[in-house]
């Protein structure tokens, strides 16, 4: 359930701090000017149409794109909940932050869509890169990627599910207005079920390293239509796609942050927020414990550690360790499974 922010005029808002034109060329009422934070000319974009509430950019200093919410919190340097009070939000009871909640200076202000993902022409491109990809995977240039999988403890089942693919060879392509680099490998989207877009597509090359393709939005991966976080629910929050993938989800919603430093938006948080709880599986390395110290002070009491019995839960998949049984124990303790 989204914030009502239809009552705030994001043009006017924005106004005030730099000089909006309309862009003629542009048919869904886009406002282009200079970027009241970095200075930029012409690259700063409102659309004060869009969804709810509208959205802005910089295509000079911002990869996100964000709402008023975001936009105030950036401009004034402050915190999400004094943010909606300058902007007279409501805060209710969906969208309520923990009284010892503090959201730090590093935490990035706006994370709702991308530049690129937005466009039209490039949610049609990378749909079709998508399904191209999707039956390489299951014919002759895919085989010895599906054998990976499989041998990761994946079944078809869920490797059908999360949409992966293959591609066999680097392009070089510009979809809508953004141009992509797309490397050979495995190919993992990230799709927003409430709006069916495409919001990232991930890359795991053949020399195991990830990349990501130009115009994603860095958020939260939840691998599966049927389970989403919603209000009560019980989440695993873990590192890697593969590691949300390795999850049973009929036993709650498996997230991915697609990093140890990554998904650390305001929105992101808020998410994870509608839980009734939340386990946190990251990583059982430096870097998984700094990331589970992080998470743990944004998500309070609603947070729980459960390490991976190996490095990660990806890995316990592939060895056939009882994840069910490793995740049980946890959630009876909480008494929410």
């Amino acid at each position: 359930m989204d914030m009502d922010k239809s009552g705030i005029n994001l043009l006017s808002l924005i106004g005030r701090d730099t000089k909006l034109k309309k862009a003629s060329s542009h048919a869904g009422g886009e406002y282009k000017g200079g970027c009241p934070f970095c200075g930029g000319v012409d690259r700063f974009w409102v659309q004060p149409n869009y969804g709810n509430g509208g959205r802005w950019s910089c295509r000079n200093c911002s990869l996100e794109s964000g709402d008023c919410i975001s936009y105030v919190m950036r401009r004034d340097g402050c915190e999400f909940k004094e943010a909606i009070t300058t902007l007279g939000i409501p805060l209710d009871k969906h969208h309520r932050v923990a009284p010892s909640q503090h959201y730090p200076s590093d935490m990035p202000r706006q994370i709702d869509y991308d530049v690129g993902c937005v466009n039209q022409g490039y949610q049609a491109k990378s749909g079709a890169f998508i399904k191209w990809a999707r039956v390489n995977l299951w014919g002759e240039r895919g085989k010895d990627m599906l054998d990976y999988l499989t041998g990761r403890g994946l079944n078809e089942r869920v490797i059908k599910s999360a949409q992966l693919g293959y591609s066999p060879r680097y392009f070089k392509r510009t979809w809508g207005e953004t141009e992509v680099h797309l490397l050979p490998g495995l190919i993992i989207p990230t799709i927003n079920y409430h709006t069916w877009q495409i919001t990232r597509i991930k890359i795991r090359g053949d020399d195991g390293k990830y990349g990501q393709v130009s115009g994603s939005l860095n958020s939260l991966y939840i691998p599966h239509r049927q389970h989403q976080i919603t209000p009560g629910c019980n989440v695993v929050l873990v590192e890697s796609e593969l590691d949300a993938l390795s999850l049973p989800p009929g036993m709650c919603v498996p997230v991915a942050t697609c990093g140890n430093t990554a998904s650390r938006g305001i929105n992101d948080v808020m998410a994870l927020m509608e839980a009734e709880s939340i386990i946190l599986a990251f990583d059982n390395d430096a870097a998984g414990q700094a990331a589970t110290e992080w998470w743990q002070e944004q998500l309070g009491d609603k947070a729980r550690v459960l390490t991976p019995t190996m490095h990660d839960v990806s890995e316990m998949r592939e060895h056939n360790e009882p994840i069910n049984e490793w995740l049980m124990e946890m959630c009876y303790e909480r008494r929410t499974c």
